[in-house]
């Protein structure tokens, strides 16, 4: 955080650093996150309604798969688990991927 102007971690007071958590995530939610989901959905569209890059899944998608579904695991302070839910177009290429036998196997095992 320090690259971006904030104290480190042992010169930031506690709630000053919640407090700034909070707005930060707060505006990354409403201001960035429905860019790039709107990205994201643009992509799947202009490729055929199926993946980020065409017809078949690609690392790009194995990629994006993983940051997207962090959001919606609800662990991230002050990011709504039903963050994705207005999303309909991620979360139909999220059940494609996740139908993948490969990637359901994986998941399994979690």
């Amino acid at each position: 955080p320090h690259f971006f102007g904030y104290p480190t971690a042992d010169e930031w007071d506690k709630d000053e650093k919640e407090a700034t958590v909070k707005k930060v995530r707060e505006q990354f939610m409403s201001v960035d996150f429905p860019k790039f989901m709107g990205f994201f959905t643009n992509l799947i569209k202009e490729h055929g309604e199926k993946f980020l890059c065409g017809e078949d899944m690609t690392i790009a998608d194995i990629m994006a798969y993983q940051q997207i579904a962090y959001f919606g695991k609800g662990i991230a302070d002050h990011v709504p688990k039903d963050c994705l839910d207005e999303y309909k177009e991620i979360g139909a290429w999220m059940g494609r991927i996740e139908a993948n036998p490969k990637i359901a196997a994986f998941q399994s095992k979690k």
